[in-house]
């Protein structure tokens, strides 16, 4: 109920002493425990193949965290200083004081003889019709063990569709493959006991406590005694509920609903487990420290099926395919992904009310499209030089600073769809 800042975009950066390190190393979870155990009061933030630690005094993090990597024989690939995005400066503001840190206890997870290296799932050709509509078209699609696999795509592209035959419920038209080593053809009961799920919408029971759902979850699972107890109490460790246990569900805050959901998909051990949306309508500070939690359960050797929309949550994901119309047009690291797969260049813009002058940048030559990204705009040009002389002839070169930078996932997920809807015509 209180209001903690009110200020531009920028001058909210401006007037914050944190500043974010982007640190890129071989091995980025490794990487993470290293600099949380040398620095336990920094905040740390895994994306994927990047690090984000925040800092007030940025030089002397980046020689103390090069001091550190190196005396762990840790290779650092790069660091460099970053603007940090609002995020970071909510996070920043907030502080621990209303989400604490969660002390993940995740020794307890067990893999049920499930190999530590291989392919949690791969399919070959995965196609679903319904009649003459072709909801999933020939996917071809491979997970490894213990990795953070995001699949990224609008709604009504076919994420849904797929993820219900991967996890036995509907049937493929055609392809083949398997899940947790199991059939998908064949084996449909015996992928949904090696599997867990958690839906975008909450679907415990919001009437019983937190306890009573986790036994209730425990009898569905067949996990009873003294079993029961043991994983009914990792799960409430894990998140964060002690504190909670009498708590009814239906009275939680989003945040802790789904890491009660979390545990309950979790309590039979399941070395595949499938996230469709996983913290939609979640605040910043609780959707980090979920996070937290999926990447300790892949450190764990757990695979995490991430679906979602939100460009910015595939960040945090190892490896993600996007989808659209039934079709995979990408896959890889997000990292891979925007320096690789995009042929185009992005140029940032920077102006004052740079909402008032999209539809004349996207009148310069050779400039595909524009949009507004963060407090300006991203355009997107085929012809750099061309895009650059026609903007020195224009009225706006008085009024705008450009800059090349790294596509976005929403630039690379936009540009891919316009080759692929253009190669079609």
């Amino acid at each position: 109920g209180e209001l903690l800042a009110c200020d531009t975009p920028q001058n909210l950066r401006n007037h914050q002493a944190a500043e974010i390190l982007e640190i890129v190393t071989a091995n980025p979870r490794q990487t993470g425990h290293i600099l949380r155990d040398s620095f336990p009061d920094a905040r740390l933030m895994l994306f994927g193949d990047r690090l984000h630690l925040s800092t007030s005094d940025p030089e002397r993090m980046a020689a103390d965290a090069h001091q550190v990597l190196a005396g762990s024989a840790m290779e650092i690939l790069s660091m460099t200083r970053v603007e940090p995005s609002l995020e970071d400066i909510f996070v920043s503001i907030i502080g621990d004081r209303e989400q604490p840190r969660v002390e993940n206890d995740l020794a307890v997870v067990g893999h049920r003889g499930v190999k530590s290296e291989g392919m949690a799932v791969a399919v070959t050709g995965l196609t679903r019709r319904f009649g003459d509509f072709v909801a999933v078209n020939g996917i071809d699609l491979e997970v490894r063990q213990g990795e953070i696999f995001g699949f990224l795509g609008p709604n009504g592209a076919g994420k849904s569709t797929t993820i219900r035959m991967l996890c036995g419920i509907l049937h493929p038209t055609a392809g083949s493959g398997t899940v947790a080593g199991c059939d998908i053809i064949t084996q449909q009961e015996e992928i949904k006991k090696q599997i867990g799920y958690m839906s975008q919408k909450f679907s415990l029971y919001a009437e019983l406590t937190v306890e009573e759902n986790i036994a209730f979850y425990g009898g569905i699972y067949r996990i009873s005694g003294s079993r029961l107890i043991e994983r009914g109490n990792w799960a409430v460790r894990m998140a964060g509920l002690e504190e909670r246990r009498k708590t009814v569900a239906g009275e939680l805050s989003g945040g802790w609903k789904q890491r009660l959901a979390l545990g309950c998909a979790l309590l039979h051990e399941p070395p595949v487990i499938f996230l469709d949306e996983p913290t939609a309508g979640v605040d910043p500070i609780s959707r980090r420290a979920f996070w937290e939690l999926i990447n300790s359960l892949a450190e764990g050797g757990i695979t995490v099926f991430v679906t979602t929309h939100y460009m910015d949550e595939a960040e945090y994901c190892d490896r993600l395919a996007m989808i659209h119309q039934g079709e995979m047009i990408a896959i890889g690291s997000p990292q891979e992904l925007k320096t690789e797969k995009m042929s185009e260049t992005v140029l940032e813009v920077s102006c004052d009310r740079p909402q008032d002058i999209l539809a004349e940048l996207e009148q310069l030559p050779a400039v595909r499209h524009a949009a507004l990204f963060g407090r300006g705009a991203h355009l997107v040009t085929e012809d750099l030089q061309l895009t650059e002389k026609g903007l020195s002839a224009s009225p706006l070169a008085s009024r705008i600073q450009l800059r090349r930078v790294m596509p976005s996932l929403e630039d690379l997920f936009v540009s891919l769809i316009e080759s692929k809807e253009k190669r079609a015509v």
